[in-house]
């Protein structure tokens, strides 16, 4: 459902892009290569749970082989890997923030970050910072007493 909900809104990014520019311009063919690729490996992992409609749908592609003789597709992790990670800031245990930072920003950067976000500060504000702890890529939790 994932696949087919992002296929939708790239068929109306596309769709967007065509009528802007009266029709698909050659830098947008990439993107409808691309597209079609993304329907093709939906209908092939669709066929084992709705079989009969699989099959329909893959000869509506213009596929002359049955859609059981396909390979089944396999992911590229490194295409999947984000370039970005939410990095969730807690204030004595307590959700208070969360920011986008690059995968890999390291450890006294995400403090620094953690301690000077504008939804953080009323909560350690004229309070002493007892402690900061930090799990790279997934939190900072900044422990603040009286």
């Amino acid at each position: 459902m994932e696949l087919q909900n992002a296929l939708a809104k790239f068929q109306e990014h596309l769709g967007a892009t065509a009528s802007a520019s009266g029709g698909i311009p050659p830098a947008g063919r990439g993107q409808a290569l691309a597209f079609a690729e993304g329907v093709t490996t939906l209908v092939v992992m669709l066929a084992p749970f709705a079989p009969h409609l699989a099959e329909e749908l893959w000869e509506m592609l213009g596929h002359r082989e049955s859609i059981f003789r396909e390979v089944w597709p396999v992911a590229n992790r490194a295409l999947a890997r984000q370039e970005t990670v939410e990095v969730v800031v807690q204030v004595n245990g307590k959700v208070r923030s969360r920011q986008h930072v690059p995968r890999g920003t390291a450890q006294d950067r995400l403090q620094e970050l953690a301690l000077t976000d504008s939804r953080v500060q009323p909560w350690i504000g004229g309070k002493a910072v007892r402690k900061v702890i930090v799990i790279p890529d997934k939190l900072v939790n900044i422990v603040v007493g009286s």
